[in-house]
């Protein structure tokens, strides 16, 4: 996984492998395809370079009949699921940005969002009720915490494009 695979490295080269991941979550969604379960387990590095994995929640965007996840909440991971999917909600290229804000908070922390300690149902809380999103970590940038958050942002039509991503993690792999 990216995680194991950064362990040692600089971080220009964690952004460079982020950069790789954000291109793919890039061309999923020019072609109307959302993941679904961005976090860190699902993003591999092959051949020096970061690759989607793990297409199970995968839908095409345009799909109607594709049912939310109601009640029974999120299929997939919590601690990286946006926060109208832990509502419900069916995921969605907003969903799949907010996923891999997460995804940049544990490549770069090698730690889960929100941490190992709390459980699924305070993160859930702290996210639908709270309107949160983890705490800045300490070595994050003014510029990198603001990237984390435009992504996370709990409005999903006020979250930036993958495109944008991808030019953000370029910038910081080129400037770290």
């Amino acid at each position: 996984t990216i995680l194991s695979y950064v362990k040692g490295f600089d971080r220009s080269t964690a952004w460079r492998y982020l950069h790789d991941a954000a291109e793919g979550l890039q061309h999923l969604h020019d072609h109307g395809i959302v993941h679904g379960d961005l976090k860190g387990n699902n993003i591999l590095v092959s051949d020096d370079i970061a690759k989607l994995a793990d297409f199970g929640l995968s839908i095409i965007a345009s799909r109607e009949e594709v049912p939310a996840s109601g009640d029974e909440g999120a299929l997939g991971a919590f601690r990286w699921k946006a926060p109208e999917c832990l509502m419900g909600a069916r995921p969605t290229f907003a969903s799949d940005i907010y996923s891999f804000g997460m995804c940049i908070i544990e490549v770069l922390t090698g730690k889960f969002p929100w941490g190992n300690s709390i459980p699924d149902e305070v993160v859930r809380h702290n996210v639908t009720q709270k309107k949160l999103i983890p705490a800045r970590p300490e070595r994050f940038s003014d510029a990198e915490w603001d990237l984390v958050t435009r992504m996370c942002s709990f409005d999903p039509e006020l979250r930036m494009n993958a495109g944008a991503v991808v030019n953000w993690a370029y910038y910081f792999g080129n400037n770290a």
